[in-house]
């Protein structure tokens, strides 16, 4: 039988702190093999990339074309970050909102502030609202997660967006809260 000793408070701190920073140590090094990973299929798509534009700057010096064009143009590929980002907005701005409805003018102001978006002419505005928010809108509609209504503001036709919320029977709720005690 070993005889049991008294370990300083002090000491059981530096071992305790050890032990943590070595557990440190070892989550940043797997996240810099991970880093670097990354940073090698970046490059490789990095390099894809530039090996297609030489051949396409290949082929445009052979046609020697008059055409003026810019050398750069924004994507628009990434525009709300993740994909989906747009639909997950518009979805938790108007269960936020919820029982209420949100009409397409004040989402828009919503997303152009929320992703930052930079739109300076009325034209742009409806562009936008026609092109991308109204047909995000329509496919959420179309999944049966929000409804369209219409209403008469002005002298013209606004339609407002409102969240849809699952009905659920008193039998359902008596069982989740059951279920959650």
């Amino acid at each position: 039988m070993t005889a049991r000793t008294r370990v300083s408070p002090h000491l059981k701190w530096l071992l305790n702190e050890r032990a943590a920073l070595r557990g440190e140590v070892d989550a940043l090094f797997a996240r810099e093999e991970r880093t670097r990973a990354e940073l090698a299929a970046i490059a490789a798509e990095r390099r894809i990339r530039e090996s297609r534009l030489a051949a396409i700057e290949r082929i445009l010096a052979g046609a020697e074309s008059n055409v003026a064009c810019p050398n750069v143009v924004c994507a628009w590929k990434g525009r709300y970050g993740e994909r989906g980002a747009l639909q997950a907005f518009l979805l938790q701005t108007l269960t936020d909102h919820a029982p209420h409805a949100l009409d397409t003018l004040m989402l828009l102001e919503l997303v152009v502030n929320r992703f930052e978006l930079r739109m300076e002419t009325a034209a742009e505005r409806k562009r936008y609202c026609d092109n991308t928010l109204r047909p995000t809108l329509r496919k959420l509609q179309s999944e049966g997660l929000v409804e369209a209504l219409r209403t008469r503001r002005t002298g013209r036709s606004v339609r407002e967006w409102r969240r849809i919320v699952p009905e659920i029977s008193l039998s359902e709720l008596r069982r989740s809260t059951v279920e959650a005690f």
